[in-house]
């Protein structure tokens, strides 16, 4: 009775009745049955047109609405993110020809020396990059660049404590040791709290945060190779062929007067209170987040 009803307000026998797992189809005069399999109503696909079916599947649905004011929003496309990598892959290149004429020309030979392990290093990074079948993004190329500043900054300290056993008048194998020896507590201890970090980073960030930890990781990690072991073993290598019979370098910036032992407690209080305050308010926002 029911169907003769609807067939009587709508005579052109386009219309549909749901009913649990099975459908009136009155240009079909049957019941049609049907499930989801694979995201397709296949029985159903064979009796409606392409408008009917659009209208089944969006049956009962509300309209929603973002907040007024999203969290944060992405505009994704392929020219987007071509053009995008394009980008960042020449200020990489820009940054990474910047750092090495700064090395050679301020540092001299050990500069030079320098270049070679930070290039090795970028290799090794490439290189086990590849093996792992990662794939590299915008923050993964941001990590790689910046463990390129952190192969730089290992080999800044160890150049500056050459400066200051040069500065005493010793002579070049115990310049190269004693070098060597007073930078690396230093280097060992940055690099693991930003290894550690990266490990934080990996396992708990979302996607694009996981790429900068991993080439970053990566690239802290084969640091402790390339910029003590390597080059360590370049200068040896030199200086027994006689290659190198002095660590020559520029000198912009003289010995610093400031008490810094002096400062010790003001630096503890102030690190304290921003420590503090950071835990906090992260402890805060992921309150909100979850509210």
């Amino acid at each position: 009775k029911g169907i003769e009803q609807l067939n009587a307000r709508h005579g052109d026998g386009k219309f549909i009745l749901f009913h649990r797992p099975r459908v009136w189809c009155e240009s079909e005069s049957r019941w049609i049955g049907w499930e989801r399999k694979r995201g397709k109503l296949e029985e159903l696909n064979r009796f409606l047109n392409g408008e009917e079916r659009e209208n089944f599947v969006q049956a009962g649905s509300l309209p929603g609405k973002l907040k007024d004011t999203p969290i944060s929003e992405r505009t994704i496309g392929s020219n987007l993110g071509e053009e995008n990598l394009k980008l960042a892959f020449n200020s990489g290149m820009i940054g990474l020809g910047a750092v090495l004429l700064i090395m050679a020309v301020y540092y001299g030979k050990c500069g030079a020396i320098a270049n070679a392990a930070m290039i090795m290093n970028t290799l090794l990074v490439l290189a086990i990059m590849s093996m792992l079948g990662a794939r590299f993004n915008l923050a993964a190329i941001a990590g790689l660049i910046l463990g390129v500043g952190m192969a730089v900054d290992a080999n800044i300290l160890i150049f500056e404590r050459m400066r200051e056993e040069k500065e005493r008048g010793s002579s070049p194998r115990m310049i190269l040791k004693n070098g060597y020896d007073k930078a690396f507590t230093t280097i060992f201890d940055s690099n693991i709290t930003t290894l550690l970090t990266c490990v934080i980073m990996y396992y708990v960030g979302s996607e694009e945060v996981k790429g900068f930890g991993l080439t970053l990781g990566w690239g802290v990690a084969l640091n402790m190779f390339t910029a003590i072991f390597v080059t360590r073993t370049l200068f040896m290598l030199l200086m027994i062929y006689n290659l190198i019979k002095d660590f020559k370098m520029m000198k912009l910036i003289g010995v610093p007067t400031i008490d810094w032992w002096a400062m010790r407690n003001v630096s503890r209080t102030v690190s304290i209170i921003a420590t503090v305050v950071g835990l906090g308010l992260l402890a805060l926002r992921g309150t909100h987040d979850t509210l």
